[in-house]
């Protein structure tokens, strides 16, 4: 089994703002520090009462070679239909979209890993691409 790499991104609504090439020092995001990279050197950075929003890389890339985040907005075909869903960790450990009906495996989601999409964006920063059902 083939280990991913594993990084992170951190929202800062209230900069409005993505910030990379971080890593969270607690699972709590509130009043602790990230560490962030500048210029291959880690430096720390307090939050203070700022919650970021932390999301990991999920290994696996478009097919445009886009990296795909937790959050990040994929467009994909299934069927005759094109779909605009976020990206997210179901309970198995993988990453998928919501579909609008359950799939022949109970889920009501589709393995991104299984379909070929496109990344669009991220919730953030395009929550208006995400179509309803």
């Amino acid at each position: 089994m083939e280990n991913r790499e594993r990084k992170y991104r951190a929202w800062n609504p209230k900069l409005n703002k993505m910030e990379y090439d971080v890593w969270p020092t607690s699972n709590d995001t509130v009043g602790k520090w990230l560490k962030m990279l500048y210029a291959d050197e880690w430096q720390f950075h307090d939050l203070g009462q700022t919650k970021v929003i932390l999301e990991q890389y999920t290994g696996l890339k478009d097919k445009n070679g886009v990296e795909d985040w937790i959050n990040d907005i994929v467009k994909a075909k299934v069927g005759q239909v094109t779909y605009y869903r976020p990206i997210y960790q179901a309970e198995s450990g993988a990453y998928c979209i919501s579909l609008p009906t359950r799939c022949s495996t109970g889920e009501s989601g589709i393995m991104i890993c299984t379909i070929p999409h496109e990344n669009v964006g991220n919730i953030h920063q395009n929550p208006g691409l995400i179509n309803s059902f």
